[in-house]
C-alpha cells in the first residue's frame, strides 16, 4: 500500500508544467532542443522555433512520443514579420503562450577591432531585435491572457565577461541581460515573470572549436572539472518556468561549474 509521502501525483508536483504552453527559439539542437525536451518531459506543449525544419521534424516526433503535442515553425528570427505571424496566426491553435524561451542565437569568432560592421548588423538583428520581438509578442499574449507567464532569455557568460575573440557576441549577450530587467521591471505587475539563463562552456556545435583534446585541457579551467552540457541549462531553465521560482523576477542564474570564479588563463 503505498503512503501519502510516495504517492505519485503529478498534480502536487510543484516542478511540472502540466497544462502550460511554451515557445522555444533555436530549438533545432544544442541547448535549445535539450530545453525544448526538457519542458516537454514535465508536461508542457511546445512550439518549436528554428531555421531548421527538418531537425524539428524530428524534435516534433520525440516531443510527441513523450505524450506531448508539438507544432514546428521554421523561422528566421531575424524577421520581425515572421515573428509576428507565429503570435498572430499560430499561437492560438494550443489555447495561447504561457511560457517564452529565447534562446536563437549564433556567434562569430572575431575581435571587436576585426568585426566589420556588416557582421555586427548580423548578430545585433538575430541575438538582439528577435528576442526582442519574441518578448514583445508574447508580453502582448500572456497580457491579454491575463493568467500571467514566464519569459526566459538565454544570455551567456559572456555578457559578465566578455571574451575578446567573440567580442560583438558578448556584446549582444550583455544586451540581453538588459533588456531582461527591463522587460521584468515592466511585466511584473501582470504575474509575467522574466528571469535569464547565463550558460558557461557548453559542448554545443555552436562551438566547433571545442575538440576532444581541447576539452581535455580546457575543463581543467573549469572548477567542477567538465564543460557543461546542454541538459545542464535545460534543468535549470525547467526549473525556472516552474511555480518553484514563483518569487523570482528579473534574475540572472549563473550556470557555468564554477568557470568565473577563477581567471581563465590560470594553470
Amino acid at each position: 500500500m503505498k503512503t501519502k509521502a510516495d504517492k505519485s501525483d503529478k498534480t502536487n508536483d510543484i516542478f511540472r508544467l502540466d497544462g502550460k504552453t511554451a515557445i522555444v527559439t533555436g530549438a533545432s539542437r544544442g541547448i535549445g532542443r535539450a530545453i525544448a525536451l526538457r519542458l516537454a518531459k514535465q508536461g508542457a506543449d511546445l512550439l518549436l522555433v528554428s531555421r531548421n525544419s527538418s531537425n524539428l521534424d524530428e524534435l516534433k516526433k520525440e516531443i510527441n512520443n513523450i505524450g506531448q503535442k508539438a507544432e514546428s515553425f521554421a523561422v528566421d528570427v531575424s524577421s520581425p514579420e515572421q515573428i509576428s505571424e507565429i503570435f498572430n496566426k499560430n499561437v492560438n491553435v494550443f489555447g495561447g503562450v504561457d511560457i517564452l524561451i529565447n534562446n536563437a542565437a549564433y556567434t562569430i569568432f572575431k575581435s571587436f577591432t576585426e568585426t566589420t560592421l556588416g557582421e555586427f548588423d548580423g548578430l545585433f538583428a538575430t541575438n538582439v531585435k528577435g528576442a526582442v520581438s519574441f518578448i514583445q509578442g508574447a508580453a502582448k499574449c500572456m497580457k491579454e491572457q491575463k493568467r500571467g507567464g514566464c519569459i526566459v532569455v538565454v544570455t551567456s557568460i559572456n555578457a559578465v565577461n566578455a571574451l575578446p575573440n567573440q567580442a560583438m557576441y558578448s556584446a549582444t549577450k550583455s544586451m540581453l541581460e538588459s533588456l531582461m530587467r527591463s522587460s521584468a521591471a515592466e511585466l511584473a505587475e501582470y504575474g509575467i515573470r522574466v528571469n535569464s539563463v547565463v550558460p558557461g562552456a557548453i559542448l554545443t556545435d555552436m562551438n566547433p572549436h571545442f575538440t576532444e583534446n581541447y576539452v581535455k585541457e580546457f575543463q581543467k579551467k573549469i572548477p567542477a572539472g567538465r564543460v557543461g552540457d546542454p541538459e545542464d541549462i535545460s534543468d535549470v531553465v525547467a526549473f525556472l518556468c516552474s511555480d518553484a521560482a514563483r518569487y523570482m523576477y528579473g534574475s540572472s542564474i549563473i550556470v557555468d561549474g564554477g568557470m568565473l570564479l577563477r581567471p581563465l588563463n590560470k594553470n
